[in-house]
C-alpha cells in the first residue's frame, strides 16, 4: 500500500473513531423517584443506563418539587475517599407555581477505578422537615487496558533473536512513514477527545444574571411576593458561599450572622446592610409580611448594591489582585425598606 494511500485512509479512520466516542456518550437514562409523605416533595435522580470508561463523565440530574415555602437545598454526598471525584456542577435552576418551587440542578462525575460501584447520593435539605436522599443506585466502570492484570505473573526472558538488516530501503521509508502518520493521528484523536474547560464566571458575574433572571420572572407583579423574596434571599446566600466559602445556604440566619460578624470579610456597614436584607426577607418567607411592588424594586436594588460593594477589584502595586481584596466603599443609601428603624428579629 503506497504512503500516499495511507495520508488518505489514516485521518478518515482517527474521524470514525472519534464519531463513535461521540455517539456512545448519547444514551438513555435511568430514572428514580422518592417521595415525601405530608406535603408531597418528590425527588428524581437520573443517570446513564449504561457502563461507562476509566474517566469519562458521569452525568448525574437531580430535580426536587416541593412547596416554596419549605426552602429546598439540593447538594451531592460526595465521599472524601471514594471512588468518584467532581469535574463540574451546574447553578440551581428554579421554577415557581401554585405555590411550589421545582429545583433542578447536575453534576458530572467521573472515576479512574474500573469495577461496579454505588453512585454518590443525592440529598435535599428542607427549612421545614426531615432530609430526602436518593436511592442507592450502581454502575459499571469499565477498565481501558484489554484483559486482566495480574501483578504476580511474569514472562520469562525470551533467547536474543537476531535480526537481519534489511535490503530494501523502501520498505525502511514506508514503515517509517506509516508510524508517523500513525502517531500524528493518535494525538489528533486524543486532542479531540480531551474535554475542554467551561469558563466559570464570576461570584459577582454570577449573582447579577441571577438577579436578572428574578427581574425578567415579574414575581411581585403577579402577586408573588413570597416566592421572590424566597429566590432573592437564596441569590444572597449562594453568592456569599461562592464569595466567602461560608456554606450560608445551609446555615439558618442567626448562625450565618455569627460567622459574619466574627471575621473580617465584611466592613461593619456591610454586616447591617446584609443583617437588614436577611431579616427583611425572614419577615416575609415566616412572619406572613406581605411588601408591595415599590418595596419589592427596592429590596432588588439593595441586593445589587451589596453585591458591588463586595466583589474585588485590583489594589495592588503590582497589578495582580489580592485573594482577600474587596471594594470597601460607602453603599448607596436607599430609602426605607432595610433601615434599622424596621429591624426585629424573627423567632428562629
Amino acid at each position: 500500500m503506497s504512503v500516499v494511500r495511507w495520508l488518505t485512509i489514516t485521518p478518515t479512520i482517527v474521524l470514525l473513531l472519534h464519531g463513535c466516542i461521540e455517539l456512545d456518550q448519547d444514551q438513555s437514562a435511568i430514572i428514580s423517584r422518592d417521595e415525601r409523605s405530608g406535603d408531597g416533595a418528590a425527588l428524581e435522580i437520573s443517570y446513564p443506563d449504561r457502563s461507562v470508561e476509566v474517566g469519562e463523565s458521569i452525568p448525574i440530574g437531580a430535580t426536587v418539587t416541593a412547596p416554596a415555602e419549605s426552602g429546598p437545598t439540593i447538594r451531592l454526598q460526595l465521599a472524601e475517599n471514594g471512588p468518584f471525584m467532581l469535574r463540574g456542577d451546574s447553578d440551581t435552576d428554579m421554577h415557581f407555581e401554585d405555590g411550589r418551587v421545582r429545583m433542578t440542578r447536575h453534576f458530572a462525575l467521573y472515576c479512574l477505578q474500573p469495577g461496579r460501584h454505588e453512585l454518590p447520593a443525592v440529598e435535599v435539605t428542607f427549612t421545614d422537615g426531615e432530609p430526602m436522599v436518593s436511592k442507592p443506585s450502581m454502575i459499571q466502570v469499565e477498565s481501558l487496558l484489554a484483559g486482566e492484570f495480574d501483578p504476580g505473573r511474569f514472562e520469562d526472558i525470551r533467547t536474543a533473536v537476531s535480526l537481519d538488516e534489511p535490503d530494501h530501503v523502501g520498505t525502511i521509508i514506508i514503515v517509517a512513514g506509516f508510524t508517523a502518520i500513525a502517531a500524528i493521528g493518535v494525538i489528533v484523536f486524543l486532542v479531540a477527545r480531551r474535554p475542554r474547560p467551561a469558563t466559570e464566571p464570576t461570584p459577582h458575574e454570577w449573582a447579577h444574571e441571577q438577579l436578572n433572571r428574578i427581574e425578567s420572572e415579574n414575581l411581585p407583579e403577579q402577586g408573588k411576593v413570597h416566592e421572590f423574596y424566597t429566590w432573592l434571599s437564596d441569590v444572597i446566600r449562594h453568592y456569599m458561599e461562592r464569595r466567602f466559602g461560608i456554606a450560608a445556604p445551609e446555615q439558618t440566619t442567626d448562625e450565618f450572622m455569627a460567622i459574619a460578624r466574627t471575621q473580617q470579610m465584611l466592613d461593619e456597614q456591610q454586616k447591617r446592610m446584609l443583617g437588614r436584607f436577611l431579616a427583611a426577607a425572614d419577615r416575609v418567607k415566616f412572619a406572613g409580611n406581605r411588601p408591595g411592588a415599590s418595596e419589592c424594586d427596592l429590596a432588588m436594588d439593595e441586593a445589587r448594591n451589596f453585591i458591588d460593594t463586595t466583589m474585588p477589584v485590583d489594589i495592588a502595586d503590582d497589578g495582580t489582585t489580592p485573594p482577600a481584596a474587596m471594594i470597601n466603599r460607602t453603599a448607596r443609601p436607599q430609602p426605607g425598606h432595610w433601615r434599622d428603624s424596621h429591624e426585629h428579629r424573627v423567632p428562629s
